[in-house]
């Protein structure tokens, strides 16, 4: 895909500055790593594989995480005609410096989806690690491994249901989601926000805790 836009179409809160589109700041052929999504100028190209540059590993290219800027071909143009090409260096800019969203509740938790986009999408090497089942209802526990299920059914109460909470200067969110390394996970999480600029500016963990222990045994 040229575009990620599509993604907001489920996250009809967020508002993506016209100028900018989403994408993921990738190799093509590095497609099987982490999901990095970024807000990319509309008027700069999608880097290709040879804009990604050699950043220490053996490959020749960098790898999601580990990068933080490649180079593309920018034209400067007087009266639509262009004079000369430039290589112009871009890196992944802060996601939600572009996207402006109501203080509520459900924009809070499109902007955090947004965010988790890559534990929804997973990956292919090192077994998904990167992926997570969230279980947000005790309906969801069928989506949880069977050898934990009955234990999962035993333990949950309404607590645990996920919830958004606004606060000064932002929101904590909580919810449970199914990690196939540690077990069923309560997690909290700490969304900032910035009321004047109707944007988030930060989203960390805040606390983390398993309910019931689970190892599916993959090591690497």
């Amino acid at each position: 895909m040229d575009n990620l836009n599509p993604f907001l179409r489920k996250l009809p809160d967020l508002s993506l500055d016209e100028d900018y589109v989403l994408d993921d700041f990738r190799p093509r052929d590095q497609l099987n790593s982490v999901l990095w999504l970024y807000a990319r100028p509309k008027d700069l190209p999608r880097p290709s594989d040879e804009d990604f540059k050699y950043r220490g590993n053996n490959l020749g290219y960098v790898f999601g995480c580990n990068s933080n800027k490649c180079r593309v071909t920018k034209q400067f143009k007087i009266g639509n005609i262009a004079i000369f090409a430039y290589k112009k260096r871009i890196k992944p800019l802060q996601l939600f410096h572009y996207i402006t969203l109501p203080f509520t509740e459900e924009a809070i938790w499109q902007a955090f989806l947004l965010s988790q986009t890559y534990r929804l999408t997973g990956m292919r090497w090192h077994g998904g690690y990167a992926a997570r089942t969230f279980v947000l209802l005790d309906k969801d526990i069928v989506k949880v491994t069977d050898e934990v299920q009955e234990e999962a059914r035993r333990i949950w109460s309404p607590d645990l249901n996920v919830s958004v909470v606004l606060g000064d200067g932002g929101a904590v969110i909580s919810h449970c989601w199914f990690d196939r390394w540690k077990g069923l996970v309560q997690m909290k999480w700490e969304v900032k926000y910035d009321a004047l600029k109707r944007q988030v500016t930060g989203i960390e963990v805040k606390d983390e805790k398993v309910l019931v222990k689970y190892d599916c045994g993959i090591r690497y």
